[in-house]
């Protein structure tokens, strides 16, 4: 791909320079030269966790430190040149500069760099803790890189996670004066992350027992775009070519976990000294890596157009090829250990096509539609130490058809109204936990626009929308709580409940004697579904803006949202939110201005929640 742009640069080169000369040598030109300097500084300080109020800003590490920008332009015939800039600290600074000669050739470009701190999860919450034969506990927050930490206390160490972030980009453009309405050209972007983030980990026996690390991140993404536009008179075009690698540098991370066993029996090979069982189905015992970004390439394909049919009539279309490979699925699977075999694929296909027409002078119509589908390979799973191989379908597959209509009509020459429908079919093909994998959601909106005078405007809009069967997934808790056994008393698990529905239980029996098996009693009981979608949801908003004065401007603004969803589930879920405020502003000369302003918000949603509980 550096090769074809080498080759565009060269063509670009010798088409302009036969008229460099000419551009430079008008005497008679205008020539001009601006520049701005500017300089400041800033005092910073904090008493907490920075990244809470200062996310991707890195002054706050610093007392006192100064800030340097500026501009320049140059402008000299057919050629003009700018550039600028601007510097806080060394982690935090942003350049751009651009390039035109005569409209034949056109550059463009910029440098961003900046810090984007990460938060650290003590883990105070969860200190569970693991042991397994031939180790010590796993302790609920042990850090790689602070050796000496005292796991028994209640501080984590201080470790400042957070990613430099860089980027460059640039866009080249190029009009052949022998081709009229044919532009080309290639936009290059570049980005690297670098920096530390913290990583979770858990024991192959669940997830009451999570331990964190310090990850390292050197990843680095990059983007080649050719692409050329075409104006034909009542047809134009445009087609682009993406072509993205993701390349991750960073060091691999290691996570040491408990060895596999059967919760109640396990099983152990005596001459590898490997452990497995019928429920932790990865028999690797000792460190596995943990954590980590797959490499992966990308190519999209965009062809875009729009055909004037009259002045009063268009058609636009439109349709995107995307390919994306997942890169590192042979590296980190290990497929002589289980994992897939084979790269993964992902295949995304779109379309869309639109007509919009004037009918009248004040009636507008516009009717859409748009098409995607995703396809995606499935991963091959086998299983060490159990004969239950299987293939896990990709949830990415979907397809998705939208279709929608939209009438603008000017009823006064100050009153304008909208109006509009939308429906949408989301089929997703393999998520079979779900209530139903075929979600239809239709949508109705109007909205007003009135002027009564020049100095006040009043928009109030309506929406309903309505879902068949949203987003709920399936037998996702306990109907009504079951005695799970453990004693009131020892906190120990005091026997296995033979019948789950009743509670009826044998103090001190065997976990296995039961008349139930581990999956029934655990699993088998969930019958309760669970959504947090509404079925049935209105969006009302009123906004006025009033400016009786040039120096004086209020804004009021009011929205009323209510949700609920009865559908496949055995309680209620309602949200019902009203957000409120005005604002002021003064401006009593043109370069000052003042604005106050109060906002409302409230939010009460009704819904269920199931707090998972873990024992054993």
């Amino acid at each position: 791909m550096k090769k074809y742009i080498a080759i565009f640069v060269i063509f670009a080169l010798a088409v302009f320079l036969p008229y460099g000369e000419a551009a430079w040598a008008d005497e008679d030109s205008e020539q001009s030269i601006h520049a701005e300097i500017s300089l400041g500084a800033s005092i910073n300080g904090n008493n907490d966790s920075p990244n809470k109020a200062s996310e991707y800003r890195s002054l706050s590490d610093e007392d006192l430190v100064g800030i340097y920008g500026g501009s320049v332009d140059v402008r000299s015939g057919k050629i003009e040149f700018g550039a600028e800039g601007m510097r806080f600290d060394s982690q935090d600074q942003e350049y751009g500069g651009h390039l035109d000669v005569d409209r034949i050739f056109e550059l463009h470009g910029g440098y961003q760099e900046f810090l984007h701190r990460l938060g650290q999860d003590e883990l105070l919450h969860l200190q569970a803790t693991s042991a397994a034969r031939g180790q010590g506990a796993q302790l609920w927050h042990s850090y790689e890189y602070a050796p000496g930490f005292d796991v028994n206390s209640n501080e984590a160490p201080d470790k400042d996670f957070g990613v430099n972030y860089e980027k460059y980009d640039a866009t080249s453009i190029l009009r052949l004066p022998m081709l009229p309405g044919v532009k080309v050209g290639m936009h290059y972007r570049y980005e690297n992350r670098e920096g530390h983030q913290q990583a979770m980990g858990m024991s192959k026996c669940g997830s009451c027992h999570v331990v964190a690390h310090d990850k390292d991140i050197n990843e680095t993404t990059q983007d080649y775009k050719p692409f050329v536009e075409v104006n034909l008179g009542q047809l134009s075009m445009e087609y682009s070519f993406l072509y993205r690698t993701f390349d991750n540098h960073s060091d691999h991370l290691n996570h040491r976990y408990d060895p596999a066993v059967h919760p109640f029996k396990g099983t152990w090979d005596p001459t590898t000294n490997d452990s497995y069982g019928g429920v932790n189905y990865d028999y690797r015992d000792g460190p596995l890596e943990l954590s980590r970004t797959p490499e992966t390439t990308k190519t999209v394909h965009h062809v875009k157009g729009k055909y004037d049919i009259s002045k009063n009539q268009n058609v636009s279309f439109g349709y995107i090829h995307s390919f994306a490979e997942n890169q590192s699925v042979s590296d980190y699977s290990m497929s002589k250990d289980g994992g897939s075999n084979h790269d993964l694929d992902t295949t995304y296909d779109a379309g869309m096509l639109s007509w919009t027409a004037n009918l009248t002078r004040d009636l507008l119509v516009n009717l859409s539609g748009r098409y995607q589908m995703i396809e995606s390979d499935s991963a091959d799973i086998d299983l060490k130490g159990d004969s239950h191989d299987w293939t896990r379908d990709s949830d990415e597959e979907r397809e998705v058809t939208n279709v929608r209509a939209d009438v603008r009509y000017r009823l006064l020459h100050n009153l304008t109204l909208r109006g509009g429908y939308e429906y949408e079919n989301e089929d997703l093909r393999n998520q079979d936990f779900i209530v139903d994998t075929n979600i239809s959601t239709h949508k109705i909106k109007t909205k007003a626009k009135w002027r009564p005078f020049s100095s006040l405007s009043v928009t109030a809009d309506y929406k309903f929308t309505t879902v068949d069967n949203p987003y709920t997934l399936e037998d996702a808790a306990y109907p009504t709580h079951i005695d799970l056994g453990v004693g009131d008393e020892t906190g120990v698990w005091d026997g296995f409940i033979c019948n789950p529905i009743t509670g009826q239980y044998e103090v001190g029996a065997s976990r296995t004697s039961g008349t139930y098996t581990y999956s029934e009693y655990v699993y088998g009981t969930r019958t309760h579904s669970m959504s947090a979608d509404p079925e049935n949801e209105h969006e009302a908003r009123l906004k006025a803006n009033w400016s009786p004065m040039s120096m004086l401007f209020v804004s009021a603004y009011t929205r009323y949202v209510y949700g609920e969803n009865e559908e496949a589930l055995e309680y209620e879920y309602k949200n019902d939110l009203l957000d409120s405020g005005v604002d002021v502003t003064v401006a009593p000369m043109d370069k000052l201005s003042m604005t106050l302003g109060y906002n409302y918000f409230r939010n009460h949603i009704d819904s269920e929640f199931y707090i998972p509980y873990y024992h054993g």
